[in-house]
């Protein structure tokens, strides 16, 4: 029986992303994927990290949490999806939003959401959406870093159910089309703190919504992405 063992050092140029979950103040569970130019491999770990030291945020993640509102006021751009296009339909707009925000613990809270979008394809046809929705919001950035409230910049993801009203004016096929429709929403807000009060916002968002007729024919599907940037203020 012939057994040996081969020790190998090199250095070579790679990137990679380390996402953690801190369970304790000196342990995080993490994952680790990363790519090696020189090799063009592809790899991935996961493990369990123990810190010697206490970590730099540990009086943040120990620091008591209050509550709080937040209310916010954003505009961007909105595109529009069907899987059954309807001859002269607008599909891209301008779209404007009002949110206000219950925060209970460092992890989750609940949103409101109102937003109006339009798009036009000049004179021939006019599409005006009005929708609602209630989410769930989950903090990222405290899953991966811990609670720091001096932390500047925060990500969530925001997940909930969605009520919209369409009104389509215009062309030969849609004279006056208005119709409603519940759907599913999914955004990741972001927020840029800059001051204790005021934070910068920008949000992608999507919106998915049952009712086929939604989409101006019977059977068609119709999606909404938005792209929202505005200001929010915490009270």
């Amino acid at each position: 029986m012939y057994t040996h063992l081969d020790v190998h050092a090199y250095s070579s140029l790679s990137v990679g992303a380390q996402l953690r979950c801190h369970t304790s103040e000196k342990h995080a569970l993490y994952i680790e994927p990363r790519y090696t130019i020189d090799d063009n491999l592809v790899s991935v770990t996961a493990g369990l990290e123990y810190a010697m030291t206490e970590q730099r945020f540990r009086s943040g993640r120990l620091a008591k949490f209050e509550p709080y509102y937040n209310m916010g006021l954003a505009g961007g751009v909105t595109h529009r999806f069907q899987t059954t296009l309807v001859e002269g339909m607008p599909q891209l707009g301008a779209t404007v939003g009002l949110s206000g925000e219950y925060h209970f613990n460092p992890y989750s809270g609940a949103r409101l959401t109102l937003d109006y979008a339009e798009a036009t394809n000049g004179s021939t046809m006019r599409a005006s959406h009005i929708n609602t929705g209630v989410d769930y919001m989950f903090d990222l950035s405290t899953l991966f870093a811990g609670y720091t409230p001096e932390r500047r910049l925060d990500v969530s993801l925001a997940v909930g159910p969605v009520f919209g009203m369409k009104a389509a004016f215009g062309n030969e096929y849609v004279k006056h089309n208005v119709n409603s429709s519940m759907g599913m929403q999914a955004g990741i807000p972001v927020l840029f703190h800059l001051t204790e009060k005021f934070g910068l916002s920008l949000e992608p968002r999507a919106q998915a919504f049952f009712n086929p007729s939604y989409a101006g024919v019977n059977n068609g599907r119709s999606a909404i992405i938005n792209l929202q940037m505005g200001m929010k203020y915490t009270f």
